[in-house]
């Protein structure tokens, strides 16, 4: 094998992990954030998963991953163009800068970002906004990494 073959195999296993890990999200702790913030607690939220996630850099580590996952997606198209199905790596690349633009284009990230890091200036309509989007869109990401997975292993077994 030739590091062509290593960064495809690591483009599978990174859109692998990260549909698994959307999964697991939408299971654990997305599902306890939104009962959270739909059961009016978004005090004691923040009183617990905020230094949770400065203590433990856990957002630094989620970044670490998603940008693994585009910069070995990016290097495996070009190191793979001619041997393996161009859309199919086009898609793997493109999966976390579309997340990041849908994220931003509905207000999402931001509320996010503000629940998360202990913002005490957090509307109603922002909760609400959280309450309603958290789940779906990280199940939508989940099923969008798992695609280019398994797009991607279809190219080498057909």
């Amino acid at each position: 094998m030739n590091i062509a073959d290593y960064l495809y195999i690591s483009n599978i296993i990174l859109c692998a992990v990260l549909a698994g890990f959307m999964v697991s999200y939408s299971i654990t702790l997305g599902a306890y954030f939104t009962y959270m913030l739909k059961n009016g607690k978004l005090k004691q939220l923040q009183e617990t998963y905020t230094p949770f996630r400065e203590t433990t850099r856990a957002k630094m580590w989620y970044s670490v991953w998603v940008i693994a996952q585009t910069v070995v997606a990016l290097l495996s198209l070009i190191f793979n163009a001619q041997n393996h199905f161009l859309i199919a790596q086009i898609y793997a690349v493109a999966v976390f800068p579309l997340y990041m633009i849908f994220h931003q284009i509905i207000g999402f990230g931001k509320v996010e970002e503000k629940v998360n890091s202990g913002n005490k200036n957090i509307s109603n309509i922002e909760v609400k906004l959280h309450s309603r989007y958290n789940l779906t869109l990280h199940r939508i990401y989940a099923v969008l990494y798992l695609i280019a997975a398994i797009w991607l292993i279809f190219d080498i077994v057909k």
